[in-house]
């Protein structure tokens, strides 16, 4: 699955949405609606810089086949996730279709000539050895990210990048909307 988390810091979220998760579970739900919400912007964007048969031979019933609609459906956006080092992300935007993974990542790692092999994984504890096929898918692609100098994926980053500020303003906006419903409810109760 592919992912790009968008990092912004806010303090106190996930203390906020246990206290909510333990109150009043209702709000739990549309803040988190809230929040997916504000992230439309970046699914949008991904959809929009997606293209519709990136390489010729790539449309097949298989697995790995592209079919615009799946790889379309594929840009999710989600509430939370993992925790990174000393935060954990508020939205992350992720493919899930194979073929969008593929194009959106294909060449990151171990696909160079300094690495004849891929890295290891379960089940091929010396990975697999790079073929001129995979070379050839990698340089028929477009560079990464289609921003100059782009070391990243070539649809995720570059949404995020075109979206950020909006993203941003959309999910302090909903965030600010919750803290100020809870402090309108402990004032009812204190």
């Amino acid at each position: 699955m592919a992912e790009f988390n968008v990092r912004v810091q806010v303090i106190g979220v996930k203390e906020l949405l246990t206290v909510l998760k333990s109150t009043d579970k209702k709000l739990v739900r549309e803040t988190q609606a809230a929040m997916r919400s504000a992230g439309s912007p970046l699914v949008a964007q991904a959809r929009q810089i997606s293209p519709s048969n990136p390489l010729s031979g790539w449309v097949h019933s298989g697995r790995t086949g592209w079919r615009d609609s799946e790889v379309q459906s594929g840009l999710k956006v989600s509430v939370g996730g993992a925790r990174m080092k000393d935060s954990w992300p508020l939205l992350k935007l992720t493919q899930k279709n194979p073929a969008g993974m593929i194009f959106d990542w294909a060449g990151r790692a171990g696909m160079s000539e300094r690495k004849p092999r891929s890295r290891e994984y379960p089940g091929r504890p010396r990975g697999h050895a790079n073929t001129t096929q995979g070379r050839a898918l990698i340089a028929n692609l477009p560079q990464f990210g289609y921003l100059k100098g782009s070391k990243y994926s070539r649809v995720l980053f570059p949404s995020f990048v075109a979206t950020r500020r909006e993203v941003t303003g959309s999910l302090l906006e909903a965030l600010d909307k919750v803290a100020a419903e809870m402090n309108r409810e402990i004032e009812r109760i204190g």
